[in-house]
């Protein structure tokens, strides 16, 4: 048992061995007052005396201070507000009116019916627009943080609000909330707003009315893309079209697109309560179906924009791959050819410039892939001697591919006449590479070579790019 007085004077009880669950940064238990009454008592481990445990105890206590006046100004209905609050040791402890059940609690018991939802919805979006009101972003917004108290259903758990009025200076606890429920622009780095608690109210609504959540994850990195970018499930024919107008309202990627604040929705929530006329009905079907539809482009727009940053990013990293390794077999060669010299005239074009001759590395743009096909790109090395720079004949290709354990390397092909064959893509008398239009041209026999009745007039050596094998291309242009 654990007895402190509050900053009250009042005296409290609670039992950690009653733990009745977790609360953001802290845990919560069960607890009592000095009359026996039932509270819940949230500790908040605060461990050492430095700056940001002292901004922690702080600004827990701010939050809480700016609730209670506000509630004995003016009664906030759906928002938990703390009876007594106390700073014990390397804790903050806060004492909170003891719930009967959490909103996710409730929705493992039973389904809920649209009657049942409109009205848990009502109560939530009230505490949303008495929270922002106040300038409190609540920030964590999930149904473990929806408590029934009485006939109420009240926001809880402030661990992670923030008031809006200090914006991005005021300090704030580590992450943004649940990933479940984190908004779009969250993922991309940006701040917190009354926004992207609408955002977590649609996830949140969409699972109130469908028993689950529009994104399963179950990974951060598969909520990250599921948020970004993929169109969440049709919420089914047994959801009123304006509520599911609504909820799609509130899901859009882009803050713009959503309802300007929790009033907004409000009001939307109660024009909308007792029946409508059968052409108000169609009209909602209309509307509905156009903002799952708007909903949809955006995020096939979204999906579009994040494959195409993916391609760059990885374009990006497959050249610096490829110049990491030309500086490694620069450091290597100086020991023998200290006159060598590594340089680069592109991202995506490099030389290395010895005695007599240079060899240039160039990659190709914009190149139309094979479905199936692995590669992320592809180029050609040119040999050239100092006294016929202007020849350029591909001496091998290049070629960056996707491996099998998600990782990509480049590899050098070459190749060889068959003998006895009409050849007509390269000498006949050495290996060399192609031309861009002739790799392209013949992509699916080096894929695929059995793959048709018509064999390659060509052999292809395939080997991974490495010091080493740029090495034996240095001496092959000595010796020419």
């Amino acid at each position: 048992m654990g007895r402190f007085v509050g900053m009250s004077g009042r005296a409290w009880i609670y039992d950690e061995s009653q733990r009745i669950g977790d609360g953001g940064m802290g845990v919560v238990f069960s607890g009592s007052a000095e009359d026996g009454s039932s509270v819940a008592v949230k500790r908040v481990e605060l461990p050492g005396t430095g700056e940001e445990a002292q901004r922690r105890r702080d600004r827990e206590m701010e939050i809480g201070a700016l609730l209670a006046s506000r509630h004995a100004a003016e009664e906030l209905e759906h928002v938990l507000v703390a009876l007594d609050h106390a700073v014990v040791d390397d804790a903050l402890l806060i004492v909170m009116p003891m719930a009967d059940y959490s909103l996710s609690k409730a929705m493992k018991q039973k389904a809920l019916n649209n009657s049942d939802c409109v009205e848990v919805l009502l109560h939530v979006v009230q505490g949303l627009e008495e929270l922002h009101s106040l300038g409190i972003l609540h920030r964590d917004l999930k149904a473990d943080n929806v408590l029934n108290i009485g006939s109420r259903w009240v926001l809880a758990d402030f661990g992670l609000a923030r008031d809006t009025a200090r914006g991005t200076a005021t300090y704030t606890f580590t992450g943004w909330g649940t990933a479940a429920y984190v908004a779009p622009e969250l993922w991309e780095g940006q701040s917190a707003s009354v926004k992207s608690d609408l955002y977590a109210l649609g996830v949140l609504a969409y699972e109130i009315c469908t028993g689950r959540r529009p994104f399963p994850g179950p990974g951060d990195s598969d909520y990250r893309r599921q948020h970004l970018t993929e169109d969440p499930p049709d919420l089914g024919s047994l959801v009123p079209p304006w509520l599911s107008s609504l909820i799609w309202r509130l899901l859009r990627k882009e803050p713009a697109r959503r309802p300007q604040d929790a009033r907004a929705v409000l009001e939307t929530l109660q024009a909308r309560i007792g029946p409508l006329t059968p052409a108000l009905e169609r009209l909602a079907e209309k509307v509905q179906a156009a903002e799952h539809q708007r909903l949809r482009a955006e995020a096939e727009h979204a999906q579009e924009e994040s494959q195409e940053q993916a391609g760059h990013d990885l374009l990006r990293q497959a050249y610096a791959d490829l110049d990491l390794i030309l500086e490694e077999t620069g450091e290597m060669a100086r020991a023998v050819l200290p006159e060598l010299t590594v340089g680069s005239s592109g991202w995506a074009t490099f030389w290395l410039l010895a005695p007599g001759g240079r060899i240039d590395f160039e990659g190709w743009w914009e190149l139309d892939v094979i479905p199936g096909d692995t590669m992320v790109t592809a180029g050609s090395i040119f040999f050239h001697k100092i006294a016929a720079l202007n020849v350029r004949v591909p001496r091998a290709n290049i070629v960056c591919e996707n491996k099998s354990d998600g990782r990509i390397a480049w590899h050098l092909l070459q190749f060889e006449s068959r003998p006895s064959v009409h050849y007509s893509k390269g000498p006949k008398d050495r290996p060399h590479g192609f031309p861009e239009e002739v790799f392209m041209a013949e992509r699916r026999q080096m894929l695929s070579p059995n793959a048709s009745w018509e064999s390659p007039s060509w052999y292809m050596t395939k080997k991974e790019l490495d010091s080493n094998l740029i090495l034996e291309l240095l001496g092959d242009l000595v010796n020419l």
